[in-house]
């Protein structure tokens, strides 16, 4: 929204020459986690509200693409033509080397994983 707070392009401050204002604001990020549900209201401009979700007990995770492991499968269930397509794609030895990096940190938890099977 500003850019009074930032040095000018010869590199010298810039002077202040009003105080802060409502609508320069910047809020922290929400850096939201898993766990019992908190949610805090905030108010916007306009009166209006936003919802920044703090902890939810589900959320969409891209962690089966991320580490090409197939998560949330019922042991012994049958993969869909496309997921094994996706999951199997041939892929260059550079890419196929940082999945398999990937994969060795790609333990998690029991408790987790029951999360990902309820959806």
């Amino acid at each position: 929204r500003d850019n009074w707070h930032k040095r000018r392009k010869t590199g010298g401050k810039r002077k202040p020459y009003h105080k802060k204002r409502k609508y320069e604001l910047g809020r922290p990020a929400a850096n939201t986690k898993i766990g019992p549900r908190r949610i805090h209201t905030v108010r916007v401009r306009g009166g209006n509200k936003k919802y920044r979700a703090l902890r939810l007990d589900v959320g969409n995770f891209s962690w089966e693409s991320h580490y090409a492991l197939p998560l949330g499968r019922k042991k012994g269930a049958k993969l869909t033509p496309e997921e094994e397509e996706i999951l199997n794609k041939k892929r260059s030895k550079k890419i196929q080397k940082k999945y398999d990096e990937r994969k060795k940190n790609a333990k998690i938890s029991s408790l987790l994983e029951e999360q990902f099977q309820q959806g």
